[in-house]
């Protein structure tokens, strides 16, 4: 017999969720010593963090906080403050090594406001960090014995980066409402609905959502939704239609204008396009051995890894109703809905859909004649909602054993007064899903030969 085993090491790359971890953010606001505070009407917030410097088992990151505070001062006039706050942190995990790519997202999961006067506010944030990094395991597997040996082999697919990169652009467009007089200020979103890979390129296409402030006549203001659809090509060396991508968009800066006559307010946006493309391919390791002539000592060792299948996209709608508090006086008109956001705890795979529950929060700006009062509202609906995705061309069917990386982005807010002290909230809401399959495989490190078998 001629004992010359022969090994292979495969290289599948799985895209995890290595970390979410939580940091609190302190800050002080100071308004203008002409504009003291009165009362505050709402406080939104959103972050932005991105990767800083990544170590064998760390990765460091940077972050901003964006507050805007939207408040009455002593002689009844609206005003709007916009600070910005840098904060920073690190995650620990032994997946994490010097050559980890990592993809960070953020929210805020509460802001509270410790003290407020008229020449200050301070408040603190608790803000959720959610790394996901592209994880490449070294599996050393036995691919053949030698003459003699007997051996049984089991095909495994699994994921290989393909390409890895990052696309800027400019976005601009004018939004018009004869009614607006003053801006007062906007927030922003960037939602994926399609990533179609072709030849060495990735199409993106999606909606930037912006939520615009502005005042109106008699010192009365409100907000609207407008959204502006974009189509990116991102150059992707290497990637064809089976190529299978993940793609994430983010607003790197986001600029609103000062109004003009007849109502325009211009806007600007530059976003940022990520394109991870994955190839699939297979290995054939050796799980188990046997000789006639000799017995055989097999090591084993077990990997656990991870195949991207797909991203799917789709949308859905939040509905709930909130009731105003006895001490709140009663709503007469909708002035604003702001401080958007969707913190989602799950997304797990139903069949040919996807299950998503978490919490929408917001905050209500209302107007109530009889006091000629301006009154705020937090509100927050708990879901759980089934939603239909579409899949593009894939025959892949949805499993057990499927891994969900979600991320979400409001589309619209639209409210109904009931009854003075009820407001009806719906919200549609696009979402975005990285489905991957969890793979186990037990294979053989190392193998020698024993004794020799009495035939």
């Amino acid at each position: 017999m001629n004992f010359l085993p022969e090994y292979q090491i495969s290289r599948p790359d799985s895209l995890l969720r290595l970390a979410v971890g939580q940091v609190v953010v302190e800050t002080l606001i100071i308004p203008k010593s002409d504009a003291p505070i009165e009362q505050i009407l709402s406080i939104s917030t959103n972050t932005v963090v991105n990767p800083a410097e990544v170590f064998v088992g760390e990765a460091r990151y940077h972050g901003t906080m964006f507050y805007r505070v939207l408040y009455v001062d002593n002689s009844g006039q609206n005003h709007f403050l916009e600070h910005n706050v840098d904060f920073s942190d690190k995650f620990n995990h032994d997946g994490i090594v010097q050559a980890t790519r990592p993809i960070f997202s953020s929210y805020a999961l509460d802001t509270d406001t410790i003290s407020v006067s008229p020449t200050e506010i301070r408040l603190a944030t608790v803000v959720e960090v959610q790394m996901d990094a592209v994880v490449n395991n070294a599996i050393h597997h036995l691919s053949t014995g030698g003459e003699g040996i007997y051996t049984n082999t089991l095909p495994i697919d699994f994921s290989k980066v393909l390409h890895d990169g990052v696309d800027s652009f400019v976005l601009s467009d004018n939004f018009v409402d004869p009614k607006a007089i003053r801006t007062l200020s906007a927030e922003a979103t960037a939602i994926l609905k399609s990533s179609v890979p072709g030849l060495d390129v990735v199409v993106c296409s999606g909606t930037l959502v912006s939520n615009i402030c502005f005042e109106t006549e008699g010192g009365m203001f409100k907000t609207l939704f407008h959204s502006i659809p974009f189509v990116q090509e991102v150059g992707a060396p290497g990637v064809n239609a089976q190529s299978t991508v993940f793609a994430s968009v983010d607003i790197k800066s986001f600029k609103v204008g000062e109004c003009t006559e007849g109502g325009s307010i211009n806007l600007e946006a530059q976003l940022n396009v990520r394109v991870i493309a994955f190839s699939q391919s297979e290995f054939v390791p050796v799980i188990d051995v046997f000789s006639v002539t000799h017995d055989l000592v097999a090591k084993p060792q077990s990997h656990n890894f991870s195949t991207v299948k797909m991203q799917l996209f789709g949308e859905d709608r939040v509905e709930g109703s909130v009731s105003l508090q006895d001490n709140l006086p009663l709503a007469d008109t909708i002035m604003a809905v702001n401080g958007n956001r969707l913190n989602i705890s799950q997304a797990r795979s139903n069949g040919n859909s996807i299950v998503v529950e978490g919490v929408f929060s917001s905050n209500i700006v209302y107007y109530n004649a009889d006091q000629n009062s301006k009154n705020s509202l937090k509100v927050e609906l708990p879901f759980s909602i089934s939603i239909a995705v579409a899949s593009g061309n894939s025959t892949y069917v949805l499993n057990d054993l499927n891994q969900i990386i979600p991320s979400a982005s409001v589309l619209n807010v639209t409210t109904r007064i009931r009854r003075g002290n009820e407001i009806d909230v719906r919200v549609d809401v696009g979402f975005s899903f990285v489905v991957s399959e969890s793979k186990s495989v037990t294979v053989i490190k190392e193998l020698e030969m024993g004794a020799e078998r009495e035939l």
